[in-house]
C-alpha cells in the first residue's frame, strides 16, 4: 500500500501508520462497509496495464462511489473513492490503484440542494415532496397499531386580496407570520409543512389528533391581526382534513381528499373547517364530468333559452321577461343552471356562454317585435366574471347591432358584487350601457352587501328583491318590514322594484299593498320555452275579442 501526503491529511494518519499496518477497508465507517462491502472490490472495474503504473500513460478510474471514512480523531469525512484493478501481462491480479478525494464540499452542496428541493423557499417549512414522505412514514408506522393519522390543510381565505390591494410583499408577510404562529401551535406529535406554496399542512399522529376544540383554537389563532407596514391585516382561513385509515392509506390519497375538504370549507364561506366525506369525492367527479360536458356544449351549441315573465302589479300586463339558460344534454338530459353557472364561472366558460345568451336574447326579442310589433323588455344576467374579463359594453353593443334590436328592449341584470369590485371600471361600463338606452337591474337584492352607498353613486333602473325575503314576509314580521323598507327606499331614489319567487296569492296581494312594481314567480308563470313565450304574447284573434 502506497499513500501520498494528501491521503495522510485526509485520514489523519502518517504513512508509517498506514503502509503495512492497516488495511484499506479499515478506514471505512463499519456499518456502511458491512452494508455495502460488495460495492468495493467485488464490483466490475477496469483492468489497468502495469506499465501505466510505471509512468507510461495515465489511469482511467472506472469504479467511483461515495463513502464515509473514519479519521484518526474518530471524526467522519465524506470521500469519493475511485479505483481500478492492476494485473500483470498474463492476467494475474497485482493489486489496486485508487484515488480518494475529500468529498466534504460536494456533500455540503448536495445537502444544500436536498434542502432547497424539499423545503418552501419563503417559510423554510417542508414542502409537498417532504410532507408526502413524512405522511407515508407516519401511516406505515401506525398501520399495525391501528392508530389514526390526520392531515389538515390550511389556506388563507383573503390572501389574494392582500396581494391585489397591497402588493406581493403583503402576501409574503401574511404567509411568514402565519408560519411562525403554526410552528408555535404544533406540538411534538405534529409535523408542519407547505402544500403548493400557499397551503399549510399539519400531520397529527397517534391519539393526539386535531380535535374540534383544537381546530377552533387554530382558527382563532389565525384570525389574529398581521401587522404590515402599520396596517393591521385581518386573516381568515379555511381548513380541510382527511384521516388514515378512513380516507385512505396512501399519502397522495389523504392529500387529494384533504384538498376536497378544503374546497368544501371555502364554499361554506371560509373561516371554517371541514372533514373529508366520500360525498365530496362524488361531487368532485360530477364537477369534472360537468366541465368536460360543458366544454362540449359550448362547442356544439347545446343550449336554449327559457323566458320567465314579470308582471306589472298595477296593470296586470307582462312588463319584462328574464332570459334563463337551459341545457339539455343528449345523454344526461336536463342539467340545472344551479350546476352550470358555478362550473362555467370557475372554468371561464361563462364568457362564451354569457355572450351567446346576450345574442340569443336579443334575436328572440327582435323576432317577437317583427311578429307582433311589440315585446316586453328582456332581462339578461351578466356574470361578475364577464365584467372582470370582458368588454361587456362592446359585447352588448354587438348583440344589439347583429339583431337590429332597439336598446330599450334590453335590461342587464347584475349582482351587487359587480359594483363592489373594480368599482370605477364597472361603473364606467354600466354608465356606457345606460347611455345606449339599456336599463340596469340589481339581482338578488337583500342577500349580499346591500348598501345605499352604491345606489347613490350610480343610478340603477330596478332592484329585484331576493326570493328568500319574499318567503320571509309570511314567516316573520321582520321579513315583511324588510321588504317594505326596501320598496320605500327604492321608490325614494326613483328605482323600480321587482319581487322574485312569488308563489302564492297572499304574497302577491301583500306586495301590491306595499306598492311593489312587478312580481316574478310561479304564482304568475313558470319559465316558458321561446315558442310558449311567443304564444303567451300573441294577440287574441279578432273573432275572440269581445
Amino acid at each position: 500500500m502506497i499513500v501520498n501526503i494528501a491521503y495522510e491529511k485526509l485520514t489523519g494518519y502518517e504513512s508509517d501508520h498506514l503502509v503495512g499496518q492497516t488495511t484499506f477497508e479499515s478506514l471505512h465507517e463499519p456499518s456502511e462497509l458491512a452494508a455495502r462491502r460488495g460495492e468495493l472490490f467485488d464490483a466490475p472495474t477496469k483492468v489497468v496495464d502495469p506499465r501505466y503504473i510505471n509512468g507510461i500513460g495515465s489511469i482511467a478510474y472506472s469504479q467511483e462511489s461515495e463513502w464515509t471514512y473514519i479519521r484518526r480523531n474518530k471524526s467522519r469525512v465524506p470521500v469519493l473513492l475511485a479505483f481500478s484493478r492492476v494485473k500483470d501481462e498474463i492476467g494475474q491480479l497485482l493489486g489496486y490503484v485508487g484515488m480518494v478525494i475529500d468529498n466534504t464540499t460536494r456533500a455540503q452542496q448536495q445537502a444544500r440542494l436536498w434542502y432547497l428541493s424539499h423545503h418552501d423557499e419563503l417559510t423554510g417549512l417542508p414542502n409537498q415532496t417532504l410532507i408526502e414522505e413524512h405522511l407515508d412514514v407516519a401511516i406505515q408506522r401506525r398501520k399495525q397499531d391501528d392508530e389514526p393519522v390526520l392531515l389538515s390543510l390550511i389556506e388563507l381565505d383573503n390572501l389574494r386580496q392582500f396581494a391585489d390591494a397591497l402588493g406581493p410583499s403583503a402576501h409574503d408577510t401574511a404567509l411568514k407570520q402565519l408560519a411562525d404562529r403554526l410552528r408555535v401551535f404544533c406540538d411534538v406529535h405534529q409535523t408542519l409543512g407547505m402544500i403548493g406554496g400557499t397551503q399549510f399542512a399539519i400531520i397529527s399522529t397517534g391519539v393526539r389528533k386535531l380535535t374540534p376544540s383544537r381546530e377552533a383554537e387554530l382558527l382563532k389563532l389565525i384570525t389574529q391581526p398581521v401587522d404590515y407596514m402599520g396596517t393591521s391585516l385581518r386573516l381568515t382561513a379555511s381548513v380541510g382534513s382527511s384521516a388514515f385509515p378512513d380516507a385512505g392509506n396512501k399519502a397522495h390519497s389523504l392529500i387529494r381528499r384533504a384538498l376536497l375538504a378544503l374546497s368544501a370549507a371555502r364554499k361554506d364561506g371560509g373561516n371554517t373547517s371541514r372533514h373529508f366525506e366520500f360525498s365530496m369525492q362524488r361531487h368532485s367527479a360530477r364537477r369534472l364530468d360537468l366541465e368536460i360536458m360543458l366544454q362540449e356544449a359550448v362547442e356544439h351549441q347545446q343550449f336554449s333559452l327559457a323566458f320567465q315573465p314579470q308582471v306589472n302589479l298595477k296593470t296586470g300586463k307582462i312588463a319584462l321577461a328574464e332570459a334563463l339558460l337551459r341545457w339539455q344534454h343528449p345523454l344526461k338530459g336536463s342539467i340545472s343552471p344551479a350546476e352550470i353557472i358555478p362550473v362555467a364561472e370557475s372554468t371561464g366558460l361563462i364568457l362564451p356562454i354569457g355572450e351567446w345568451v346576450l345574442q340569443a336574447s336579443c334575436k328572440q326579442a327582435a323576432r317577437i317585435i317583427s311578429r307582433f310589433g311589440y315585446c316586453p323588455r328582456i332581462s339578461v344576467n351578466v356574470s361578475p366574471v364577464q365584467f372582470r374579463k370582458q368588454d361587456v359594453l362592446h359585447i352588448v353593443q354587438r348583440a344589439l347591432d347583429v339583431s337590429a334590436l332597439d336598446p330599450k328592449y334590453l335590461e342587464v341584470e347584475i349582482t351587487e358584487g359587480v359594483l363592489l369590485n373594480d368599482t370605477d371600471k364597472s361603473i364606467a361600463t354600466l354608465e356606457g350601457l345606460r347611455a345606449l338606452g339599456v336599463e340596469i337591474a340589481i339581482d338578488d337584492f337583500g342577500t349580499g352587501y346591500s348598501s345605499l352607498s352604491y345606489l347613490t353613486r350610480f343610478q340603477v333602473d330596478r332592484i329585484k328583491i331576493d326570493r328568500s325575503l319574499v318567503t320571509a314576509m309570511s314567516e316573520a314580521r321582520s321579513g315583511d318590514a324588510i321588504v317594505s323598507a326596501i320598496i320605500a327606499m327604492a321608490h325614494a331614489l326613483d328605482i323600480s322594484v321587482t319581487a322574485e319567487g312569488v308563489e302564492t296569492e297572499a304574497q302577491a296581494d301583500r306586495l301590491t299593498e306595499l306598492n311593489c312594481d312587478e312580481i316574478q314567480g310561479y304564482w304568475f308563470s313558470r319559465p316558458l320555452t321561446a315558442q310558449a313565450f311567443e304564444n303567451v304574447l300573441a294577440p287574441l284573434p279578432s273573432s275572440l275579442l269581445p
